[in-house]
């Protein structure tokens, strides 16, 4: 036997009461005591609506199998893809109405079809043979959701067996079929006895069941219409397994009722682990607050000299740049006044381009830039030297290093223009500030990423509100011309940016409802993807920070509401 794929599942098991052989009609609505019980609060309707727009109409049964995922047919989307503007969602336990108290949580934001695991844009679902109405073995899908449901309804784990032994035990299916109750309330049909397993395409199988009749000639379509997508599951090993999908019915020999097809196998297995390992372990974690009193609307600074290790500067409400690193002793360090002798008239910003060093720049009190730098080897740091030039109060300065030993600062000027001063550590000095990025007029105080050697992209809120970008890159020698990116975001805030790969960005952004927002771009690959609520909705009081030291992790870091330091993170939740 193949075990069951390892699904966290954060609910207790439960049992059947009963089971035994049932006539055809004998078909239980799952009562509303046990509907938000496990497992039947895990299975939810799949809804679709269209691209016109209008209500979401009923397309399917879909259950948890993760903590983002839901398993489903793939015939539920056959003719309707989200390439075309179709758009799904799934609410667990769905009875006579929504459970969900954000029913936007059960947004379907991707999804595979037949086993083939897709991890390009919305909607490619790589199904050539999406249109046939014969129930096959490889006829299901799954999906991610827009957020972890399955923290809060549990799931259930897929399963396969290497041989026939689908028939040692009776199985239950539930779904939402429109010929009872409407679809509106779910239906459990216990006791199924598995008659036969068929082979299909490489490694699925057809699993197969005449306990009840699903289509046959003088209902045909009765009860199928809705319950496709509607799991197969018994209890294996002490927990709740799936073993299929409802797929439909087909004829059997001489017996024109018809024989039902759930569609499984080890295919299905295969699918989800990686579908698992790709999506489900990776999401947001909760915000966690690290201490300090820091100015409401400011931001934080964030470098990673060594693996693992984070330094962290604010400025405090004394004006003074504080310091918090992790980890220490398993835990942050605290905060203490750092950078001896700074007086800043804004947040600072960090930069590390070795393990022995890090940079510190602010604006001070004079308008102008300052710098510091520590080394390991002088165990102390420099004293604050003066950059020139006039910024805004409550700026923060942008840098970034293209090569070892190099600085390119970027700044909001007075004349809310970005201004540029570049420095090469044993070459030259500062070379001055010169205006730079032509045509930005800023609202708030620039941020920079470099992902190449001859790049480097800076980003800002106009005085529209929206983000706005421009990039340079040595082969043309000038900067693009200012590019709109949406969103609304309040005057005088910056906007973050992390790179987890070459030609990629990660933008973040405090909207003006306080929320953390983002917006995300591939270069030919494809154009931004919008701006959406991320990091879990939390609120904060001033423009976030990003950092990301490898390509499955960001960090945010933010002040919150209580002028506390918090962070959080995107990455590997299981591991």
């Amino acid at each position: 036997m193949i075990p069951a794929s390892n699904v966290p599942n954060p609910a207790a098991t439960q049992r059947l009461a009963g089971g035994g052989e049932l006539a055809p009609a004998d078909f239980y609505p799952v009562p509303d005591a046990d509907l938000l019980q496990h497992p039947w609060r895990c299975i939810g309707r799949l809804e679709a609506r269209h691209p016109d727009g209008g209500a979401y109409q009923h397309a399917g049964t879909a259950v948890l199998v993760g903590r983002r995922m839901i398993l489903t047919a793939s015939h539920c989307f056959r003719g309707r893809a989200f390439a075309d503007g179709w758009r799904f969602r799934f609410t667990p336990a769905y009875a006579n109405g929504a459970q969900l108290r954000d029913p936007a949580g059960g947004f379907v934001t991707r999804a595979t079809l037949t086993g083939n695991v897709v991890l390009g844009r919305p909607g490619h679902f790589g199904a050539p043979d999406l249109t046939s109405d014969t129930a096959a073995g490889w006829d299901f899908a799954i999906c991610e959701l827009a957020v972890a449901l399955g923290d809060v309804w549990g799931s259930l784990a897929v399963f396969a067996t290497a041989g026939h032994s689908y028939d040692d035990v009776k199985w239950t299916s539930v779904g939402y079929p429109v010929g009872l109750h409407g679809g509106e309330h779910p239906i459990r049909f216990p006791g199924i006895d598995i008659h036969g397993v068929e082979n299909d395409r490489n490694g699925s199988k057809e699993i197969e069941t005449d306990d009840y009749v699903l289509r046959g000639p003088l209902d045909r379509g009765k009860f199928a219409k809705g319950w496709s997508g509607g799991p197969l599951m018994s209890i294996r090993g002490g927990q709740w397994v799936v073993a299929g999908v409802m797929s439909g019915s087909e004829p059997d020999g001489l017996d024109i009722d018809g024989t039902n097809v759930f569609a499984g196998g080890q295919r299905l297995l295969d699918a989800h682990r990686e579908a698992h390992q790709r999506w489900s372990r990776f999401d947001w974690a909760g915000w966690f607050p690290f201490g300090g009193t820091f100015h409401a609307g400011d931001s934080l600074a964030a470098v990673e000299r060594r693996p693992g290790t984070h330094e962290v500067f604010g400025r405090g409400t004394d004006n003074r740049i504080w310091q918090n690193d992790y980890p220490v002793d398993d835990g942050w360090s605290g905060w203490s006044p750092s950078v001896p002798g700074a007086v800043a008239a804004g947040p600072p910003t960090a930069l590390s381009w070795s393990p022995d060093h890090v940079s510190v720049f602010w604006v001070g009190t004079d308008g102008q830039g300052w710098t510091s730098h520590w080394y390991d080897s002088a165990g102390a740091w420099s004293g604050p030297y003066p950059l020139g030039g006039s910024f805004q109060a409550g700026d923060s300065l942008a840098v970034v290093a293209r090569r070892p030993n190099t600085f390119e600062l970027f700044g909001r000027g007075t004349d809310d223009r970005i201004w540029q001063n570049d420095y090469a550590v044993g070459v030259h000095d500062w070379t001055g500030w010169t205006a730079s990025v032509p045509g930005a007029v800023a609202a708030g105080p620039p941020t920079a990423l470099s992902w190449s050697p001859d790049h480097v992209s800076v980003f800002w809120v106009g005085t529209d509100g929206q983000g706005w970008t421009s990039h340079w890159y040595d082969s043309a020698g000038a900067w693009s011309g200012p590019y709109p990116l949406g969103g609304s975001f309040p005057t005088g805030d910056g906007l973050a940016v992390a790179a987890r790969w070459a030609n990629t960005f990660q933008l973040f952004g405090r909207g003006r409802d306080s929320r953390v927002w983002q917006n995300d771009y591939a270069v030919g690959v494809h154009d931004w993807t919008g701006w959406r609520v991320t990091a879990l909705g939390a609120t904060i009081s001033g423009t976030p920070s990003a950092l990301s030291h490898h390509a499955d992790h960001v960090q945010l870091y933010a002040i919150d509401g209580n002028r506390e330091a918090t962070n959080t993170y995107w990455g590997n939740l299981d591991g």
